[in-house]
């Protein structure tokens, strides 16, 4: 087993804690994480859109933070997917579909926007048919 292997069957405890002691960089596992997800994405599919560049400018942070000592939190440094039915800045939501057009996207945004702010305001009332 190769050193990727090994980072990639890390827990995020054990990460957090390689982090903490400064025997490990948030860079270092993340670019095990892309090379495996490149390695993997003609078989699996898993990803609708893989941010290379931000993860890694994401990582180069956390590292510094990690090196002055004042890491975000717990999970500062873990890698994470997103699923594709959550909105993510710079990234088109598709909800899992290539067919899915940004003007769609942008409608259900709209109305779920609009929901809760009306939730928000107490103005939602309940389907008198449901």
């Amino acid at each position: 087993m190769g050193f990727h292997d090994t980072l990639l069957r890390l827990s995020a405890v054990e990460l957090a804690q390689l982090y903490r002691q400064r025997d490990l960089s948030p860079v270092e596992v993340i670019r095990a994480v892309l090379a495996r997800s490149v390695q993997r994405q003609a078989d699996l599919n898993a990803f609708a859109f893989l941010d290379a560049e931000g993860a890694l400018a994401a990582a180069r942070v956390a590292e510094q933070r990690f090196q002055k000592g004042e890491p975000l939190g717990a999970l500062d440094g873990i890698p994470i997917s997103v699923k594709d039915l959550l909105d993510v800045r710079g990234v088109v939501t598709r909800y899992g579909s290539l067919s899915t057009v940004t003007s769609q996207t942008s409608r259900v945004r709209r109305a779920c926007r609009g929901a809760h702010s009306r939730a928000r305001r107490g103005d939602l009332r309940q389907d008198r048919h449901a």
